[in-house]
């Protein structure tokens, strides 16, 4: 079967990204790209699901744990792999515990996807979270309500719920809360200490 090649506005229509951006991506060369003999410069599918693969795992990067977090415990060799998402849920926990945050925001906008941490009462704000492609981030709000036992495809009204998440030897309730806006969703994740967090109702 042929490799299949896109252009650079289906692969930004893909990613929820503009053409723009696609563009300067190409012209860094972070993303590999074929100039055809007739038409645009175009990307093929593989580099394009390698790039994915490689800006997701920056992304977990910049939003893992300081180094005042508890080192992550390596799992069993027999222990599945965890997808994308789910590594992702458990960096921005470990993240916001490490910074003793009270709250976590994550807010779709029309570039990407916007984290920001509540600590002492500040909004403090994760710049390279928006480079999050936003199928990624589509995955890891789906994620977020499933684990709240929310409707994950139900996007038109507010919704909440809470979660258990264990980092290192410490078990966080995550209270959940969405609410739609013009460009997506906004999530917002408030952090209890399991041992003193109000019962569900």
């Amino acid at each position: 079967m042929s490799e299949r090649f896109l252009t650079a506005y289906q692969a930004a229509n893909l990613l929820g990204a503009t053409p723009g951006t696609i563009a300067q991506w190409m012209r860094s060369g972070q993303l590999p790209f074929h100039c055809l003999p007739h038409g645009p410069r175009r990307i093929s599918e593989k580099d394009l699901m390698d790039f994915l693969k490689n800006r997701s795992a920056e992304i977990l990067d910049q939003t893992a744990p300081t180094e005042a977090a508890p080192a992550a415990v390596s799992p069993p060799a027999d222990t599945p792999a965890k997808d994308t998402a789910s590594q992702l849920v458990e960096a921005i926990v470990g993240d916001a515990v490490a910074r003793r945050a009270t709250d976590i925001h994550l807010e779709s906008q029309p570039d990407g996807f916007a984290l920001g941490l509540k600590i002492d009462g500040a909004m403090h704000q994760k710049p390279n979270f928006h480079r999050l492609p936003r199928q990624l981030a589509l995955r890891l709000t789906a994620r977020l309500k499933s684990l709240a036992g929310l409707d994950a495809a139900e996007c038109r009204r507010p919704q909440s719920g809470t979660f258990r998440q264990s980092v290192a030897d410490r078990e966080v309730t995550i209270h959940l809360s969405t609410l739609p806006t013009l460009h997506g969703e906004c999530l917002v994740g408030r952090l209890c200490d399991s041992d003193t967090a109000p019962p569900t109702q």
